[in-house]
């Protein structure tokens, strides 16, 4: 199988590891969930801090910002 894959539609996003320890140190968080979300009519990936109950912690620090892929891929890899 074979997919399309263009700038609009990125198959991977790269955050940076600073960025994802922000979420984590929040008070209460437990863990990270990926959204797919829309900026500029291009598909990116949101990740947000959950708490103990399985809540989005929206009112905290939020990712929505990466490195798409395209056009910034890793030069070799087997997962895509």
């Amino acid at each position: 199988m074979s997919l399309s894959i263009n700038e609009a539609n990125p198959k991977a996003s790269a955050f940076g590891s600073e960025r994802i320890q922000e979420i984590l140190d929040q008070t209460g968080c437990v863990g990270i969930r990926i959204y797919n979300g829309y900026y500029d009519s291009k598909r990116r990936f949101v990740l947000v801090g959950v708490d103990e109950d399985g809540n989005d912690m929206t009112s905290g620090r939020i990712l929505d910002y990466s490195t798409p892929c395209p056009p910034y891929c890793a030069p070799s890899t087997s997962l895509g």
